[in-house]
């Protein structure tokens, strides 16, 4: 398992990413921990486009979404 701050430093590169592209992250919880959903804000509603339980693969889609936008 990453360190703490590895996995913080993820998951601010993540969100500088996310929106530099014009993406948002939403962080919800639940019994087994924290998981992300990344959206695209469109006209009449926001787009889910994915939903990571860790930051390393939170920047992982992150980097996906932003290369296709």
């Amino acid at each position: 398992m990453p360190s703490q701050p590895d996995r913080t430093q993820a998951l601010l590169e993540a969100r500088q990413l996310a929106h530099q592209h014009g993406l948002f992250i939403v962080e919800k919880r639940d019994p087994h921990g924290p998981f992300y959903l990344l959206y695209r804000p469109m006209p009449t509603t926001n787009v889910l486009i994915g939903r990571r339980s860790n930051p390393q693969a939170l920047h992982t889609l992150v980097r996906k979404a932003a290369a296709t936008h």
